[in-house]
């Protein structure tokens, strides 16, 4: 969601390349800001300094891993690594301490009030520069 933001923030039409490029590094700032990165990373990190980390910004590991190699924080050695690690040992499929479902409902919320005021869910996806079928499925799964 964090990077359909971007692209409502920062883009109009059709994303190219770089467009969406820049609404991951968007999504990326937006989850869990550079600065906080360097503050919280500790050096050589095992799993266990990452889980920490982790539960308390609501990220993946490899979402944590990759803010760690963009952040220049791990080499690309260390990065492949870290990769090699999470898909040989399953946790790229599957993550050790697993974080709680979010549930947003102001989003909830706000899709309801539009459907209410007779804005259809073809004119929702796009706004949101999205196939309707994609925007149900990303954004109404929980609404009914």
């Amino acid at each position: 969601m964090a990077h359909e933001l971007g692209h409502a923030v920062l883009h109009d039409g059709e994303a190219s390349d770089a467009q969406e490029r820049e609404a991951d590094d968007f999504a990326a700032e937006f989850l869990f800001p550079a600065k906080q990165v360097v503050k919280e990373w500790v050096a050589n990190p095992s799993l266990e300094d990452l889980y920490p980390i982790k539960r308390k910004w609501g990220i993946s590991l490899a979402a944590l891993i990759r803010r760690g190699y963009d952040c220049n924080l791990l080499d690309d050695r260390e990065y492949r690594g870290w990769n090699v690690k999470l898909s040989s040992t399953g946790m790229h499929r599957r993550e050790p301490a697993p974080l709680p479902p979010e549930n947003p409902k102001a989003l909830r919320m706000a899709i309801a009030h539009a459907q209410a005021t007779g804005i259809t869910i073809e004119l929702l996806a796009e706004r949101a520069h999205m196939y309707p079928t994609e925007f149900a499925a990303t954004f109404m799964e929980e609404i009914a």
